[in-house]
C-alpha cells in the first residue's frame, strides 16, 4: 500500500536487494518474495525507469561472481514482467562503496556508482515520459483564477495540467461536458502566487520566451481563452473532436491496485470517480 501510493508519480524506482539475505537461504538461491512483489507493483503503476541496487556486498566479500548471479536473477525477473531495467548497481551501505564512488573493493564493476546513476537518470527523464505527447490533448482543470488587473474586463485563467498531448497558443479546445469550443489566447506556467489576486496579464521574461512553445506534459499550466466557459475543478478540455466522436464507454478493462483490507467482491457495486464526478459501477 505504501509503495503504490508513494510511487504513483515517481520518475524512477530503485529496488533494493539485500544480497546477504538472498545467499543466507538454505533453499535454492532466488530473489525474495518482497523484491518480486515490489518490482511487479512498480511495473503495474508504470514507473518509467526501474533500477536495482544490490546492497550489503560487504557480506559477500564484494565477490563479482555473487553480484553477476544476482544480476542474472534480476534480468530473469524483468523478462517475466517485460521490463527493461535501467541498471543493476552493487553497493555497500556500510562502507559507502558503490554509493558515491566505486572504491577499491568494487574495482571490477565498470558501471556508474549510485549517485552518478541518479544524476544521469535526471537528464534522461524527458525520454521516459509516461504519457503519449503525440496523442490528442487532454487538459484537466484544477482551479479557475480571476484577476481584474488594469483592464475593464476581468481575466479568467484556467489552471490545470495536460494528462497527454501538447498545446500551443492559437489551438482550439473543446469542453468535454458542454461541447463548447474556445481558442487559446495565452498559456504560461501556473505558480501558487497566481492562484488568487495576482496579475495574470503581466508575466516575467521567462514566460515571454516560452509563450509560443509547447506545453510540458504533467507540469501545471494556466490557460487564457478567447471566451469565458463555465468551467471549474474537475472539468476537462480536449484538443481534438475525435475524442468526442469515439463516444462514451459503458465498460472497459483495467488493471488496478486494491488497497482496502477487505477483498474485492465482484458481485457488489462500487463507486468510481472521474475528475470530481462519482457514479456506481
Amino acid at each position: 500500500r505504501n509503495l503504490v501510493t508513494g510511487a504513483t508519480k515517481a520518475d524512477l524506482g530503485l529496488v533494493i536487494i539485500d544480497a546477504g539475505k538472498v545467499f543466507a537461504t538454505e533453499n535454492k538461491i532466488g530473489l525474495l518474495k518482497q523484491t518480486r512483489r515490489h518490482t511487479a507493483l512498480l511495473n503495474l503503476i508504470k514507473v518509467p525507469q526501474l533500477a536495482f541496487v544490490i546492497n550489503k556486498m560487504d557480506q559477500l566479500n564484494f565477490d563479482p561472481k555473487a553480484f553477476h548471479l544476482l544480476e542474472a536473477l534480476v534480468v530473469e525477473l524483468c523478462d517475466e514482467l517485460q521490463i527493461k531495467p535501467a541498471g543493476c548497481i552493487p553497493v555497500s551501505a556500510l562502507t559507502g562503496e558503490g554509493v558515491s564512488s566505486s572504491g577499491p573493493n568494487l574495482s571490477w564493476y565498470k558501471g556508474p556508482c549510485l549517485l552518478d546513476f541518479l544524476g544521469q537518470s535526471a537528464h534522461k527523464q524527458a525520454h521516459f515520459n509516461r504519457v503519449d505527447e503525440q496523442a490528442p490533448l487532454v487538459f484537466s482543470i484544477q482551479a479557475v483564477a480571476r484577476d481584474q488587473g488594469e483592464t475593464r474586463d476581468p481575466i479568467r485563467a484556467y489552471l490545470g495540467w495536460a494528462a497527454q498531448g501538447q498545446l500551443r497558443k492559437g489551438d482550439w479546445l473543446i469542453d468535454f461536458a458542454s461541447r463548447q469550443e474556445a481558442r487559446v489566447l495565452d498559456l504560461f506556467p501556473a505558480r501558487l502566487a497566481e492562484l488568487d489576486g495576482a496579475r495574470t496579464d503581466q508575466h516575467d521574461e521567462q514566460h515571454k520566451r516560452q509563450q509560443d512553445e509547447q506545453t510540458v506534459v504533467g507540469e501545471p499550466l494556466a490557460l487564457i481563452l478567447d471566451k469565458e466557459l463555465d468551467l471549474g475543478r474537475g472539468d476537462t478540455l480536449l484538443g481534438a473532436k475525435v475524442l468526442l466522436e469515439e463516444g462514451f464507454m459503458q465498460a472497459f478493462h483495467a488493471k488496478f491496485c486494491w488497497l482496502d483490507d477487505e477483498a474485492l467482491n465482484l458481485q457488489r457495486r462500487y463507486e468510481i470517480q472521474h475528475g470530481t464526478k462519482r457514479l456506481k459501477a
